[in-house]
């Protein structure tokens, strides 16, 4: 259903230019190798799969939308580095060169659909993994060596007396931001890189959204392959 899947795509690339159709048409591609999707009837609650990004680019495959989409990593990275450019030139290499393999972790879900859901079906994608990596005249399509994981966060405005801040995080670490997805810090604990920015909302852009009063924000982290599964295996019991 692609209006469904579409609606959870959405909110990660607000505002970007990035055709969230050719997204679609990418993970419809491999669904008979990896996917897997949570439905009620004809809704999709939740969309999961890894797009091999490297893979694509060196086969020439889906070129408009990968590079539109590298563009919108980098330039992202590059406003946040902008007094670290060490940090995004050695990204930009990561990024932008094929020696190391990329890829893109799809893991959306709706708001209200229970966090017990999650390792399930990040198991079911792992498993497809697996499955792909070792049929006859398997290519190496989905090897990675890094996995680019997108999620939305809020910073929380202190609303209550000067001076006092709401603890809304799941760790001391991160007093003063709200986490969509229980996961997101386990995975920016062991990134390589993490960086942020913040959603332009209008007005025009509020109808739906939670949080409405708070600053929206999504994070890009980079993590090694073997810090992912670690993190799959050892935190969420994948």
């Amino acid at each position: 259903n692609f209006q469904s899947i579409k609606g959870l795509l959405k909110p990660l690339f607000e505002f970007q230019d990035l055709n969230l159709g050719e997204l679609f048409d990418i993970i419809l591609s491999q669904h008979e190798d990896i996917g897997t999707t949570i439905k009620v009837e004809e809704d999709v609650f939740g969309v999961f799969s890894y797009i091999p990004i490297t893979y694509y680019k060196t086969h020439n495959k889906f070129e408009g939308f990968l590079s539109k989409f590298e563009a919108y990593i980098l330039d992202k990275a590059k406003n946040f580095y902008k007094d670290k450019i060490e940090n995004f030139n050695k990204l930009k290499n990561l990024i932008s060169g094929n020696e190391s393999k990329i890829g893109l972790l799809i893991n959306e879900r709706g708001m209200n659909l229970p966090e017990e859901l999650l390792p399930p079906a990040l198991k079911c994608i792992c498993n497809e993994l697996k499955e792909c990596q070792e049929e006859d005249g398997y290519d190496g399509k989905y090897e990675f060596d890094y996995l680019l994981i997108i999620s939305k966060f809020v910073k929380i405005i202190s609303h209550g007396k000067k001076g006092k801040k709401r603890n809304l995080g799941p760790n001391s670490n991160y007093d003063q931001i709200a986490f969509y997805k229980f996961e997101t810090p386990l995975f920016i604990e062991e990134a390589e890189y993490s960086f942020e920015y913040k959603v332009p909302y209008t007005e025009k852009g509020l109808e739906n959204l939670e949080n409405q009063n708070e600053p929206q924000f999504v994070n890009i982290t980079l993590i090694k392959k073997d810090k992912y599964w670690n993190v799959l295996k050892n935190k969420l019991g994948v």
